[in-house]
């Protein structure tokens, strides 16, 4: 990276097949808040919880499949966190341990197949 230049935020942008279920998977399970929608009925949406932003989208270009994003987010209470989407039944692709390169994480499933990853330093 070039002198006096730094990066700030990342904001992963996920395919998703349909939108509306999507927003309610990220809203109503995960806790973010939609900033912005783009067209209607929605083509694009940004949301947001504390600094992490996830971008979504429908699939429509022949080489963007739902499935295919992840991301990974850290966290604090990674504990608390992943006991609750648990009980809400939300899919955990790696459950919650402690890693040797210094983090406790684990990994769920959005309903069209991107992988979140959720650690905290331990």
């Amino acid at each position: 990276m070039a002198d006096g230049i730094e990066l700030l935020d990342i904001a992963p942008t996920f395919v998703v097949s349909n939108m509306k279920s999507a927003l309610a998977f990220y809203e109503g399970v995960l806790g973010f808040e939609t900033l912005y929608l783009h067209g209607e009925p929605p083509t694009y949406a940004v949301l947001k919880q504390g600094a992490a932003h996830i971008h979504l989208f429908p699939k429509h270009l022949e080489h963007q499949q739902p499935g295919y994003s992840n991301c990974y987010i850290q966290v604090t209470g990674v504990d608390h966190l992943y006991q609750g989407l648990q009980t809400l039944g939300v899919p955990i692709v790696h459950e919650l341990q402690e890693q040797e390169y210094g983090m406790k994480d684990f990994v769920i499933q959005d309903p069209d197949g991107n992988h979140i990853g959720f650690g905290e330093e331990c």
